[in-house]
């Protein structure tokens, strides 16, 4: 139940950050509790249902959200699937895979970069294929996107969103307010490197925050940095850049795509960074 909450605060916290509007919220949130569905029955199907996960969420998701579409013309169909699926977005191994080729490990890294993308491409192939499968049976009108919810909301999403987080990943009951406060603080970092800047330095900055704090209470607590750090490097969700991307590209508009995909591999090296600074300023403890 706890898994399943926070898969829909996820989907209900994510639209509107990336500036959609209620009406989008609304079915990102849905759609969040039935790829949770999804998981569960690939699990019990088997590892090949496992892993094509990617696909068939996308896949569900892009033919339901263009079946809505249909009724609800400003509903924004990649945000929606976008924010459905935003838990198996592969941002996190992608960054890692980066770091580590990076830090010269090279048959590690590329292992985990290769993984990230063909589950990136996977997505993006099971939403464009559930959305010409929809769009091929249902005439779409071409409606703009509602208006994105008021800034003033995000005081309330924000917090629904890293809750969502920590609940996703299995966070005990005495480590989540610890990992709900990392994401917080990320998240300051995040607004305070944006406002100084641009959006790069907003994601070293709050990587910078992340680390340090979480290294500061691992080793307070002496328990492993990495319960609340990985909440915290997955709000910067790098992977959900290169999915707009591609998905963009799929779309036709190749350049940009393009320009969306590469930047993705900017907000991997700006996460390695910070976390490479982060490590600077504090060092975890050796035994954890």
């Amino acid at each position: 139940l706890a898994s399943m909450l926070g898969y829909a605060l996820v989907g209900l916290g994510l639209a509107p950050l990336l500036g959609g509007g209620w009406v989008d919220t609304i079915f990102a949130t849905l759609f969040s509790v039935l790829v949770y569905g999804l998981v569960l029955l690939s699990a019990r199907l088997g590892p090949v249902a496992s892993a094509w996960l990617p696909f068939s969420t996308a896949f569900v998701v892009g033919v339901l959200a263009t079946v809505v579409k249909f009724w609800v013309p400003e509903l924004n169909v990649v945000l929606v699937i976008l924010a459905s699926v935003a838990i198996l977005l592969p941002g996190y191994t992608i960054s890692l895979g980066a770091g580590e080729l990076v830090a010269g490990h090279i048959a590690s890294g590329a292992a985990n970069l290769m993984n990230g993308l063909i589950c990136l491409f996977k997505q993006v192939a099971g939403g464009s294929l559930g959305v010409i499968a929809a769009g091929a049976v249902i005439p779409l009108a071409a409606t703009g996107p509602a208006n994105p919810v008021e800034s003033v909301w995000m005081w309330l999403l924000v917090p629904i969103l890293i809750t969502g987080l920590c609940l996703s990943f299995q966070t005990s009951r005495r480590d989540l307010p610890w990992a709900a406060l990392v994401c917080g603080i990320t998240y300051l970092g995040i607004l305070a490197g944006s406002a100084l800047l641009d959006s790069n330095l907003g994601n070293l900055v709050g990587t910078i925050f992340a680390v340090v704090v979480a290294n500061v209470w691992g080793r307070k607590t002496g328990r492993p940095s990495s319960i609340v750090l990985i909440p915290a490097i997955v709000l910067l969700v790098s992977g959900s850049i290169g999915f707009r991307g591609l998905f963009t590209m799929a779309g036709g508009e190749m350049m940009l795509g393009a320009q969306q995909f590469l930047q993705m591999f900017v907000v991997a090296v700006t996460i390695l960074v910070g976390i490479m600074i982060g490590y600077t300023i504090t060092r975890p403890e050796p035994g954890l």
